[in-house]
């Protein structure tokens, strides 16, 4: 029975169950069915007293295995969520950047709604006022032209000239 040591299902990234779980199998005194390993048909026949020596022995090795794999993988998950601690931060930075852009540019664009709004009445009230210019105008380009004809009546002989012309 020395040979007999517990078997440690493992998985992806080390030993899957906890130490307390393990420790809770080295130190039972009931049968391995009655113990809740966790997984299903993987638990062995708890330790005799001759083998549990030999068992501690072999699992204080995996257990400072266990602890450093642990350790390690902390670390590790540790490192890779202080990263995406970081990564998020400047998402959220960008994020907040484009929203302060976007509010900017829907405030400009309201401005500017507002104006063309008014653009159209602004539009025909100058024209209504550059009619009445414009109407001013033509009338005195008119009367300029009425009063730059010359009408020449029955000054002697000029008028006789003119007829005798026509006529021949």
């Amino acid at each position: 029975m020395l040979n007999k040591v517990p078997a440690i299902i493992m998985g992806k990234y080390g030993p899957k169950g906890s130490a307390s779980l393990m420790d809770k199998y080295l130190c039972a005194s009931q049968p391995v069915s009655d113990l809740d390993t966790g997984h299903e048909g993987a638990a062995t026949p708890p330790p005799t007293a001759e083998g549990k020596g030999a068992a501690s022995q072999a699992l204080g090795h995996s257990n400072a295995d266990l602890l450093q794999g642990k350790k390690d993988t902390h670390a590790s998950t540790s490192n890779q969520l202080d990263t995406i601690k970081i990564e998020i931060s400047h998402i959220r930075q960008d994020v907040q950047t484009l929203r302060e852009c976007t509010t900017e540019a829907e405030n400009r664009i309201s401005t500017l709604e507002d104006k063309v709004r008014s653009l159209p009445a602004e539009l025909s009230r100058m024209a209504r006022q550059l009619a009445e210019p414009t109407a001013k105008s033509a009338d005195l380009e008119n009367r300029l032209r009425r009063n730059n004809l010359r009408l020449i009546f029955n000054t002697p002989g000029e008028a006789d000239r003119w007829l005798d012309g026509r006529q021949r």
